[in-house]
């Protein structure tokens, strides 16, 4: 509840190292109203770790992992200006369904199908709003409507169901582009874990020809 959004940002072709070149956003405090009446209230409402991504007319839209109870997961989108200096963000239209969202993701644009790639933390218990034992690709045309493709990885140590939820995290994933393939690194707790969050492992792994994936998208 305490985290606040902003974006901080440089021309391309100016000096990185100058901090005269950098410009801050206003910082953006998660207002607990906002609350849709039909969700489930969390216990500590709020955003954090942030996606600035570009949606294909040029709008620059930093795409918040949203703390909310409805286990289908939610994000938050907050408009950037074009001189980089004022984020915000509107409680009727901002917020989205998002497969993954109570948990960090990073969205990436593929230039040749033209679609928008995360890989996420979907909720396939909504009882355990905070599940991460299951990692998938999630796709999306325009950055409001995504869904999951395909599953990544999941618990395969022969736990019970909610052993395996609480012990067992398949999370913040970072990836990239690698010609046809996508190449991920990710945050485990695996077999061995005292609880899903802490981390004993990191695992890389190759997404072999992931376009073939998304044909029907």
């Amino acid at each position: 509840p305490g985290f606040q959004a902003c974006v901080v940002s440089a021309l391309d072709d100016t000096d990185l190292l100058d901090a005269a070149n950098w410009t801050m956003s206003n910082k953006l405090k998660f207002d607990p109203a906002w609350i849709p009446d039909d969700w489930e209230k969390p216990d500590a409402p709020g955003w954090l770790e942030g996606n600035l991504v570009s949606d294909q007319q040029g709008q620059l839209w930093d795409i918040m992992r949203v703390s909310s109870r409805p286990g289908h997961g939610k994000a938050a989108m907050l408009k950037l200006s074009a001189d980089g200096k004022k984020l915000a963000f509107d409680p009727a239209e901002g917020f989205i369904d998002f497969p993954g969202g109570q948990t960090k993701f990073t969205i990436r644009f593929d230039p040749v199908t033209k679609l928008y790639l995360a890989l996420v933390n979907p909720v396939t218990d909504p009882a355990y709003p905070g599940q991460r034992n299951v990692l998938s690709l999630s796709v999306s045309r325009d950055l409001r409507n995504w869904r999951v493709v395909t599953t990544l990885m999941e618990d395969d140590s022969g736990l019970s169901h909610e052993a395996s939820i609480q012990l067992t995290g398949f999370q913040y994933v970072d990836w990239q582009f690698d010609g046809d393939d996508i190449i991920y690194l990710v945050r485990c707790a695996y077999r061995g874990a005292v609880r899903f969050h802490d981390a004993n492992w990191i695992i890389y792994r190759v997404l072999k020809d992931f376009r073939t994936l998304l044909d029907s998208v």
